[in-house]
Formats: structure tokens, C-alpha cells, sequence
């Protein structure tokens, strides 16, 4: 589970082009920050949603959490 979300980390920061615009502070942590959920998640969900909706840290306001 560690080298998964270690790898995960690694080759998102290995890319060419890691982020086009920045989130103002406030953005990213509500990005962040949100209620725990009512059901448990799987480590994979939890990766993938990770994935997709902090990772890119873009400016385009389509977060999805």
C-alpha cells in the first residue's frame, strides 16, 4: 500500500508539466478538508479520488469530491 501510494507520488512529480495554474490557499484546503464519509472506502478508491481531484492542483474549478 506504501510503494502503491509512494509511486502514485513519484511519477505524478516526474512529469513534464506537474500543475498549469495554481489554487489560492483557501481552495486547496477546502479541497482538502471535507466531511468523513458515512461508508468506508478501499485504499485504491481512496488513491484514485486522490488521484483525480487533488493531485493536479489546477485552476480549472472542476473538483469533484
Amino acid at each position: 500500500m506504501l510503494a502503491d501510494a509512494l509511486e502514485l507520488g513519484f511519477d505524478f512529480k516526474l512529469q513534464p508539466e506537474i500543475y498549469r495554474a495554481r489554487l489560492p490557499p483557501t481552495q486547496i484546503r477546502d479541497l482538502l478538508l471535507s466531511e468523513l464519509p458515512d461508508y468506508t472506502s478501499s485504499i485504491e478508491e481512496v488513491l484514485a479520488e486522490f488521484t483525480d481531484t487533488v493531485l493536479p492542483l489546477q485552476g480549472s474549478g472542476t473538483f469533484a469530491l
